[in-house]
């Protein structure tokens, strides 16, 4: 018998390549299954995407949420107004982390799921986009406002 050793599928005789992975049958050969390759199950494949799919949704729902309410909360009364946005803000935000979570979840529960890989690097990229953002604005700030105080810059 032989095995893969990109992802451990054994191996038909006529095959020249791996049929689960794609990988040269003449470069891959092994007669010991290899321990340490993980397969990906469809079951698993599919798990892994909606982990995936939810927290892409939470990630990036959650700036369109904010910017759905935005007009509604203009409408509101003064009196109302900070309880209401303060309900608002804990819901988003426990939108927002509740992404990172599941992110986290399905990387470590399917760590073979391409959804799961490419959406720990947009998670990634975007947190270092709004680090550096933040500090532009920050920069920004200190450059333009000279003394600052609570009524503004001047």
């Amino acid at each position: 018998m032989k095995y893969c050793k990109n992802c451990g599928k054994e191996l038909q005789e006529k095959n020249n390549f791996c049929t689960l992975c794609g990988t040269p049958v003449s470069e891959n050969a092994t007669t010991i299954k290899p321990n340490n390759v993980v397969l990906e199950t469809v079951e698993d494949k599919k798990k892994g995407n909606v982990f995936g799919i939810i927290a892409l949704i939470l990630h990036f729902g959650t700036p369109f949420l904010t910017s759905l309410l935005s007009p509604i909360m203009n409408t509101i009364e003064k009196s109302n107004y900070s309880a209401i946005s303060g309900i608002v803000a804990s819901l988003i935000g426990v939108g927002y982390l509740s992404s990172w979570v599941i992110m986290i979840v399905g990387r470590v529960k399917y760590p073979k799921n391409v959804l799961c890989k490419v959406t720990m690097w947009i998670f990634i990229i975007t947190a270092i986009m709004e680090v550096v953002g933040l500090i532009l604005i920050m920069a920004f700030c200190y450059i333009t406002c000279t003394n600052m105080d609570f009524s503004g810059c001047y």
